[in-house]
């Protein structure tokens, strides 16, 4: 299970990122921004629907961005249509963004160029955006019971919710009707305003299930199996109803139980209230019926995870007190038909790094002041490859001081490898490089067992740079329902992911932002089942300047070989 692994661990290393973000910084960033306008209307059975919201969300490329800016409080701009239908969005930060109608029982219907519910657009500098139109049709419904082995219903049960095939949206969830994910008191449940496409519906399970109370139910799928694979599809069709999806949760087969507590690596002593991680270690039969969970220990350390199924699992350890100096050793094990007791998970007093921050390429001090603002996280790689995954969960936790001066915490043995985030705009900031002793820390700082080290540099730069970019399509239309997707990646750091992405809008336009100086190779990718199986793709070098908007056009032919 190492791609989940990895996915729930990134996960875990982006709150630590995230979770002291400002909630003032997205509405300051706004006020410095150029700005433009969005005007649309929306109807319904062509006829005009007023009071409807519509949300104008930034389409940051990158996770940390989206989940700092939902802690933030700051996700969207939002209005309500007039009585003719018309909204307008004024003084819109240049940028890019998801606009869409929110209603409990209606959808927007797809546009001609895109198979989505959303509109992605990007907005520049003096533009007034117009046309941006949404014609609502009603949602689709999926309604059933859910009962126990005894046909009793299982009331305040979870429904989930996941596309069966790529004609279902995997975004489901609306803040408007959220609680419609609940069973009733009759064991009944009711999902509406759903977007057309095939479904798999169950209830019960899940990683987070624990947040719901001590009952933990064995996820079932309809029409009432344990393994996805068996699970039958529901369709849904706009404004039609997918009734009598009845659920009967059984425990087919007898889980088990993994047991253990977490004790201080040092004194041998229980450890109460740590968050302890655990997951299927590698892809097995169990993990479609038990990916994983989360479960705080007990007053004595204790902790325990029920319907396990036989297979490999690892299991870890966090404290979530910001402050703490703890990590937690990953601990591996296996069950064979039985129950398994006895697992310790040693949590250690892990070794710090201090030192200071600078800017290098500014002296505004409105920016300066910011530092504060960032927040740091670190991961930690061993040197051998059968630590690589155990070692993603060693992430420790940082913050910059007032006069500038950092710490990081919670640190394993190994190589350090330092992340900042918390704070972008118009002139964002980015962690350009680590120096100890006036070297390039490319590789990572070395860290030994409870070592204190003091004097790293932390090197920031104003992250200005822009890539306006264009995609000009040959050889044919593109097909409904494709997605194009652009990336920038910085040609110098051979070992790093894309450093920005953005999704092209209807008009072929795209906006890369919050980029060091340097040359990126721009790649633009269509996927579209209509589209031969290996996804067609263009790449163009290009180089980004301090506060100079880099343009580019990518010719994509649709009938070409070797894209």
């Amino acid at each position: 299970m190492k791609t989940s692994m990895k996915f729930f661990a990134r996960i875990f290393f982006i709150a630590l990122i995230v979770v002291c973000a400002s909630a003032n910084a997205f509405a300051q960033d706004q006020k410095e921004q150029k700005s433009g306008s969005v005007t649309g209307r929306v109807t319904i059975d062509g006829r005009a629907a007023a009071g409807v919201i519509v949300l104008l969300s930034p389409s940051g490329s990158d996770p940390a961005r989206r989940i700092e800016l939902s802690l933030a409080g700051a996700t969207a701009i939002r209005t309500t249509t007039d009585e003719n239908g018309n909204f307008n969005f004024s003084d819109v930060p240049a940028g890019r963004y998801r606009a869409a109608p929110y209603t409990l029982s209606h959808i927007a219907a797809p546009d001609s160029k895109s198979s989505e519910h959303e509109r992605e657009i990007t907005v520049t500098h003096d533009q007034t955006l117009e046309g941006i139109d949404f014609a609502l049709i009603r949602g689709g419904v999926i309604t059933g019971r859910v009962t126990d082995a005894n046909g009793r219903p299982l009331i305040r049960e979870t429904i989930s919710l996941a596309g069966a095939d790529d004609s279902a949206p995997a975004r489901l969830w609306s803040p408007n009707n959220s609680s419609m994910f609940l069973t009733d008191d009759r064991g009944v449940y009711r999902l509406y305003g759903l977007p057309p496409g095939k479904y798999f519906v169950s209830a019960g399970g899940g990683e987070m299930s624990f947040f719901f109370g001590d009952r933990k139910t064995p996820r079932t799928y309809y029409p009432g199996v344990a393994d996805r694979a068996r699970a039958k599809p529901v369709e849904v069709t706009a404004g039609g109803e997918a009734i009598g999806i009845d659920i009967g949760v059984v425990n087919s087969a007898r889980g088990y139980q993994a047991s253990g507590r977490v004790i201080d690596g040092d004194t041998g002593k229980p450890l109460p209230n740590a968050i302890v991680l655990f997951m299927a270690a590698k892809e097995n039969p169990a993990a479609g019926s038990f990916p994983g969970g989360v479960s705080p220990s007990g007053s004595k350390g204790e902790f325990h995870f029920d319907n396990v199924s036989s297979g490999v699992y690892m299991a870890t350890a966090q404290f979530v007190e910001p402050e703490s100096e703890f990590y937690g050793d990953m601990v591996n094990f296996e069950i064979k038909n039985e129950d398994v007791k006895g697992i310790e998970i040693k949590l250690r007093r892990g070794g710090s790094i201090t030192g200071f921050v600078v800017v290098d390429d500014t002296a505004d001090p409105e920016i300066l002041a910011r530092l504060s603002q960032m927040n740091l996280a670190a991961h930690v790689t061993g040197d051998s490859a059968s630590t690589a995954e155990a070692d993603s969960f060693g992430a420790g936790r940082g913050k910059i001081n007032p006069d500038g001066s950092f710490r990081v915490w919670g640190l394993k043995p190994g190589k350090v490898h330092i992340r900042a985030g918390g704070y972008s705009g118009p002139k964002g900031l980015k962690l350009a490089r680590v120096e100890r002793d006036g070297l390039d820390q490319t590789d990572g700082v070395e860290l030994k067992a409870g070592e204190h080290i003091s004097g790293v540099r932390l090197v920031f730069a104003t992250s200005s740079g822009v890539i306006r970019g264009r995609v000009v399509i040959e050889g044919g239309p593109l097909p409904a329902g494709t997605t194009l997707i652009a990336s920038a990646k910085n040609i110098a750091d051979e070992d790093s992911d894309a450093e920005g992405r953005a999704k092209v809008d209807a008009a072929g336009n795209f906006v890369i932002e919050n980029l060091l100086p340097g040359a990126y190779e721009v790649t633009v990718s269509a996927e579209s089942d209509a589209l031969p199986s290996q996804p067609q793709k263009v790449k163009q070098t290009v180089n980004v300047a301090k506060d100079v908007p880099a343009e580019v056009t990518l010719v994509l032919n649709l009938k070409a070989k070797g894209n």
